[in-house]
């Protein structure tokens, strides 16, 4: 499975909730924080890269930090929801 990417399974929880996303798995060449540009991706099992994620999410205005956690929202609304899911789904096959 981690060779084709992870979806870890609160992930989409956490962009649907409108807020920035610290991203700290390795998950391959696939990575839907990147994608979809809601917060920072760091290296895993790295405390200081993790550190590093937080202070440049710190360093953001209330507006930045605000935007980020909209596009993962939207992402997911744009690509994830049920109805979406199904229709990919059914096209597959």
């Amino acid at each position: 499975l981690f060779r084709y990417g992870v979806s870890p399974n609160k992930l989409f929880d956490y962009m649907f909730s409108g807020k920035p996303v610290i991203y700290a798995v390795d998950s391959g060449t696939i990575n839907v924080v990147d994608t979809a540009k809601c917060g920072v991706s760091v290296e895993a099992e790295n405390a200081e890269a993790i550190v590093s994620g937080l202070l440049k999410l710190y360093g953001m205005s209330a507006r930045e930090r605000f935007q980020i956690g909209e596009n993962g929202k939207r992402h997911i609304l744009t690509n994830f929801t049920y109805d979406k899911l199904a229709q990919a789904y059914t096209q597959f096959l």
